[in-house]
């Protein structure tokens, strides 16, 4: 009998190959004021000259306030024509000198917006008071240039709630076919 010594195996994430390559950028939204009456949105968007689609890795919902908010993820075909884009934004990888520049960009603001009413509402979530709700998309959604996912508030007590949100996803060259 021969003893053969075991095949190591390492399992690498994607996020982390993407990251390597400064690939991966990370960011979050302004702070948002969310009424009962007010709707907030913020959103990962991809401009239309981009070049690059936007593979979404992680979101991050926070709720800040003593009021349940309810959320909607939206799918939109088109680009909000008006929205306060957050500078906090960054590669991923802090090594890269000069660091890479993402291409996507995090926007948010407040009243209904015509990508939201364009969209598709993919999915409902309660966020409750003072708590953070995590989803891990790993990829899976995918944001063309000129599109965008969208996330909307509205309060859900008689107070406004104060919410951020956070992304996380990487971007590859659009290739034609």
């Amino acid at each position: 009998m021969y003893f053969k010594e075991p095949l190591s195996v390492v399992n690498v994430a994607n996020s982390l190959v993407k990251a390597d390559a400064g690939k991966y950028f990370l960011g979050e939204s302004e702070f948002l004021n969310v009424g009962r009456m007010n709707l907030a949105w913020t959103g990962l968007i991809n401009p239309y000259n981009s070049g690059v689609n936007l593979y979404l890795d992680i979101f991050v919902s926070s709720n800040m306030s003593p009021e349940n908010m309810l959320a909607k993820i939206w799918f939109c075909s088109i680009v909000p024509p008006t929205g306060k884009i957050s500078p906090k934004v960054t590669s991923a990888n802090l090594a890269y000198q000069p660091k890479p520049i993402p291409r996507g960009q995090i926007q948010s603001g407040e009243g209904v917006n015509p990508a939201i009413s364009a969209g598709t509402a993919v999915s409902t979530r309660l966020i409750l008071a003072s708590t953070t709700v995590t989803s891990e998309k790993h990829g899976h959604w995918i944001i063309g240039p000129g599109t965008c996912i969208l996330f909307s508030y509205v309060s859900q007590g008689t107070n406004n709630a104060h919410a951020v949100m956070a992304f996380g996803w990487w971007e590859e060259c659009v290739h034609q076919l």
